[in-house]
């Protein structure tokens, strides 16, 4: 599979965000939290909430931000089918390809097979997607109670942890995924993901995102040509429906004239009736010199 870097560095004031993490380890929350609303289903409990890929936006200091929740990606339970129509989901939703793939983690509850995620992630989207890579640690909050900084918790971190962080990069974030008012802890985020795309020269792409954007291309000009099919027929029945009017316009023209003629052809008999029978009354009295011919 070939693998590219898109060429475009984009607008900068729309941010495409990806999260990918296991169930429970609060993804829903902190797409929320990115958004400073409540854009998707997330509880306090270890189940998923969101079974499928979902998209929210919204916009962040200024900037419009988009992110795509995937918790598909990492369900053990799915089928190799199902797993690939969640992979297509992400893509269409994220297209024309994300500025970062945020691996959601929950602190305190790292595994081995979280370990394994970055290596998912290559398997399905090619290793140059760890350039786009960060870790974003959920439960910021439980840092916060015990006055210790995300810095210092990964300096005291195992080996396994410290190494994931490292393929993303050392690019790391913590939030607090049940305070939505902090819009601040959005903002950091964000100006780092916005540094990440200055060094990579604009969003992730691949062959997958290629036929995306030419699918979306094709059904943009399939739809114009609907379009514009329909509005020549539309056009077409307008003169159609012109012509009918026109031609009833005529064929009562003509039907008047008819009438009119016939009128005049009537009365032109009539007023020559009443001549003929002036001047056979002249006829019959010679002796007055008077006309009577209706004129």
């Amino acid at each position: 599979m070939y693998y590219k870097m898109s060429d475009n560095t984009g607008d900068l004031n729309t941010l495409r965000l990806v999260l990918v993490g296991k169930t429970g380890v609060g993804n829903s929350a902190a797409g929320n939290a990115l958004l400073a609303k409540k854009e998707f289903k997330s509880s306090f409990s270890d189940s998923s909430v969101t079974k499928d890929c979902a998209r929210g936006e919204g916009e962040v200091a200024g900037r419009r931000v988009v992110v795509v929740n995937t918790p598909g990606l990492f369900d053990t339970k799915l089928s190799n089918v199902e797993i690939v129509s969640e992979i297509v989901k992400c893509i269409q939703k994220s297209s024309p390809g994300p500025h970062a793939f945020l691996l959601v983690l929950k602190l305190g509850r790292y595994t081995e097979e979280e370990q394994k995620t970055v290596q998912i992630i290559q398997e399905v989207f090619g290793k140059s997607a760890s350039k786009y890579m960060m870790v974003l640690f959920t439960h910021r909050d439980c840092l916060d109670d015990d006055g210790q900084t995300i810095e210092e918790f990964l300096k005291n971190a195992d080996k396994n942890l410290k190494q994931l962080v490292e393929s993303c990069g050392n690019r790391f974030h913590a939030i607090n995924i049940n305070d939505l008012k902090d819009q601040e802890q959005a903002n950091v985020l964000l100006e780092k993901v916005e540094n990440m795309v200055k060094i990579n020269g604009g969003c992730f792409s691949n062959d997958l995102y290629e036929l995306e954007e030419k699918r979306k291309a094709d059904e943009a000009r399939h739809q114009k040509e609907i379009e514009e099919l329909r509005k020549k027929n539309e056009e077409d029945a307008e003169k159609l429906k012109q012509a009918n009017v026109a031609n009833e316009i005529i064929a009562k023209m003509q039907e008047m004239n008819m009438k009119l003629i016939t009128m005049m052809v009537e009365q032109m008999k009539k007023t020559n009736e009443d001549n003929m029978k002036c001047m056979a009354e002249q006829l019959k009295q010679p002796q007055k010199v008077e006309s009577c011919c209706v004129s």
